[in-house]
């Protein structure tokens, strides 16, 4: 009769561990789909702040008889584009990695917290 607790207890540690395993992979999952999201996001904060369009202040250039002009603003533009773009990308890695520091150390204290 002794077996059979045994067994339920050996059963549950089971389901318990395989339940903590999918809980991981589904908060990892949602880090991801979140950097992903950031990320996109940061391409089109980085596409507007470089816009021509994106004060009303500024206009487009015409392009005329000096065109190295047009290229140098052009190359200042993709600069700034770059430079935005990696800070926001580097905001989105610091967010993932926190994300899925917090996923590791759930799943720790779950871990401790089934062992005793």
């Amino acid at each position: 009769m002794k077996k059979i607790p045994l067994v339920f207890a050996l059963l549950s540690m089971l389901a318990s561990t395989a339940i903590n395993a999918q809980e991981k992979d589904v908060c990892k999952a949602d880090c991801a789909a979140d950097k992903k999201e950031c990320r996109r996001d940061a391409d089109d904060k980085a596409q507007f702040a470089t816009s021509p369009f994106a004060n009303s202040d500024s206009k487009p250039k015409v392009l005329g008889p000096d065109m190295s002009t047009s290229l140098e603003n052009q190359h200042a533009l993709n600069d700034e584009k770059q430079k935005i773009r990696g800070d926001e990308y580097h905001a989105c890695d610091v967010s993932y990695m926190q994300c899925s520091n917090a996923c590791q150390r759930d799943s720790l204290k779950q871990k401790s917290d089934a062992n005793q």
